[in-house]
């Protein structure tokens, strides 16, 4: 698929900081996982792209276990979770992630229909930057403060 420039692209790479989990939501064949490829391209730091529906990383992304979770990280320093709704208490163990490992950055995504409902608790999860990714030429970036954190809404 051939990537169209957007504002989403810039607007990733402003998020995604240390200790920090930007999830991305958006209905299915949107775009979600093209865009994230496309901010790898630029990303000179060492990075894990896994998929959610993988029965091995949901082992992984499930277990709740701090020591299980720092050896599939690794040594990277940037992790993207793929269909990150298929991850059963996919925001508890994403802040085990940033909790115990505090360089590590992460993006997830999901679709709009589930996406992470889990985090969507903005006290619970103050570490989590949302935002929503819906088809055509998005320009314009609506910031919406909900509870601690900032949606931000690409329409």
């Amino acid at each position: 698929m051939r990537y169209i420039p957007q504002k989403h692209l810039e607007n990733l790479r402003q998020l995604v900081a240390p200790g920090k989990v930007v999830v991305i939501c958006g209905a299915r064949r949107v775009g979600k996982t093209t865009l994230v490829k496309e901010y790898l391209k630029g990303v000179k730091a060492k990075s894990l792209f896994v998929d959610g529906d993988d029965i091995v990383v949901r082992e992984y992304l499930e277990s709740q276990s701090i020591s299980k979770l720092r050896d599939f990280v690794g040594d990277h320093t940037l992790l993207v979770v793929d269909e990150a709704q298929h991850v059963e208490k996919i925001g508890l163990n994403l802040k085990l992630i940033v909790d115990h490992i505090p360089t590590i950055r992460i993006v997830a995504t999901g679709y709009s229909t589930n996406c992470l409902s889990e985090t969507s608790n903005a006290e619970s999860f103050s570490f989590i930057e949302r935002f929503t990714c819906t088809p055509g030429k998005s320009t314009a970036k609506t910031p919406r403060r909900t509870s601690g954190s900032i949606e931000y809404s690409y329409q």
